[in-house]
Order: C-alpha cells, then structure tokens, then sequence
C-alpha cells in the first residue's frame, strides 16, 4: 500500500507544501544519481467519487499519493514517463471504466526543468479535465 496522506476533498495548503519539499527533495536526487522521478495527477470528472481508495491498491510502496484541491498527486521516484504512462493505464484497468477519471504526468528530466514539475502536471491536468474519457496528457 502507497503512502497516503490527506483525505479527497480536503486538499489544503499543508498538502501542497508537503508535496512540493519532497518532489524537491526527489528532483535533487535524481539529478546527482541520474534517475527519473513522475507526477501523475488524478481527477475523477464526478463529484464523489473516491478515487484513492480505488487506486491504493494499485500503486507501489514507495508511491506517495497527496491530495490538493485539483485532484490527486502521486509522486513516483525512480519513474521514467514511459512507467508512469504504463502506471496510468493500470490504473485505468483497475477502475474497469466504472469512473471517469483524468490523468497528467510530468517527469523529470523529461520535461523541461525551467518549469517546477507540479506547475507542469497541474496545467496538463486541466488540459485533460476537457479531453476525452480517460484522458492523459503527457510530454509529446
């Protein structure tokens, strides 16, 4: 089971900066060790909808999953983007298209670095909330 701190729908401040010092953290190392470090953001397009609960089962113990007022953050060290990608789409099986959910990923050093990684999903997160059912908006 995945690291799990907050509860849906109680995104707040504290969250965000939680996040935000331990992808830091994650970014440095993975710059000094050459690896790769994804953020995939989640957001179900009902009101509702427990998500977490859904994907918990799913994730890796060293995924942390963080809840902000978008939708879910699960920072994924030692990721490349082709993993989170394949992640994404467990997750999708997972919730067997019960539920609409949409995706984001941002990696580093993928993506470009003049950008924090969490601006980067964010915005490719609402690019997906008007996409498509199941949308995933990614690099390319």
């Amino acid at each position: 089971m995945a690291s799990q701190r907050g509860d849906w729908g109680q995104g707040d401040m504290t969250q965000d900066f939680d996040l935000e010092r331990q992808l830091e953290h994650e970014q440095r190392l993975a710059a000094r060790y050459r690896f790769y470090v994804s953020v995939v953001m989640v957001a179900p397009t009902q009101s509702g909808v427990s998500v977490r609960q859904l994907l918990d089962e799913s994730l890796r113990e060293c995924d942390e999953i963080f809840v902000l007022d978008e939708g879910l953050a699960i920072l994924m060290p030692h990721t490349t983007l082709l993993d989170a990608n394949r992640a994404v789409d467990r997750f999708k099986a997972f919730c067997a298209e019960r539920i609409d959910l949409r995706f984001s990923i941002a990696t580093y050093p993928t993506d470009d670095a003049a950008q924090s990684l969490l601006s980067l999903a964010r915005e490719r997160l609402e690019e997906a909330k008007s996409g498509e059912f199941g949308e995933v908006v990614m690099t390319g």
